[in-house]
């Protein structure tokens, strides 16, 4: 009986193929070496946490010495190539002295499942109290950007008089 073929996974706009090795963004494939791809794929396995440096060094590199710049240099690609989310955080987070996470809602899927299977969950939309917020903040900023109006008209001085 043949093995069912592995997960692929999606998160944002991007869509990790692991049947092919391919990282793709709205269908276009997104170049990236071996390396970064095999970095990207622990990370998308086990998202939202934490994978330590050691964690990294020994999956991507076993039985192998590498310096740490190595490792720096592959998630510094990976973010290149990934970008930063809708919300200007980026997908590929740093925890000081402990590793890295993808920042995602990493969803897998099996080939043969519908692409809409792939899309992300609707939001709910904001909470009252947020959407409140958000348009107090823009009132004061728009009230910034007029300009100032006197609440009373400033007397005009009286032009000096001319020397004799």
């Amino acid at each position: 009986m043949p093995l069912p073929p592995a997960p692929s996974y999606a998160f944002g706009p991007y869509r990790l193929d692991v049947g092919l090795s391919r990282l793709e963004r709205g269908g276009a494939v997104v170049p990236v070496s071996p390396k970064v791809f095999d970095l990207l794929l622990l990370l998308a396995r086990s998202p939202e946490r934490v994978l330590s440096k050691s964690e990294l060094m020994e999956a991507l590199w076993p039985k192998t010495f590498v310096e740490d710049a190595n490792r720096t240099q592959h998630v510094y690609t990976l973010r290149r190539a990934l970008g930063d989310r809708p919300d200007g955080t980026p997908y590929i987070e740093t925890a000081p002295r402990r590793g890295y996470r993808l920042n995602a809602d990493v969803r897998a899927w099996h080939e043969g499942e519908s692409a809409a299977s792939l899309a992300p969950p609707a939001p709910a939309g904001p909470p009252a109290a947020e959407t409140e917020a958000h348009r107090a903040v823009e009132l004061v900023r728009d009230a910034r950007l007029q300009p100032a109006q006197p609440l009373h008209p400033l007397p005009v001085p009286a032009p000096p008089l001319a020397a004799p």
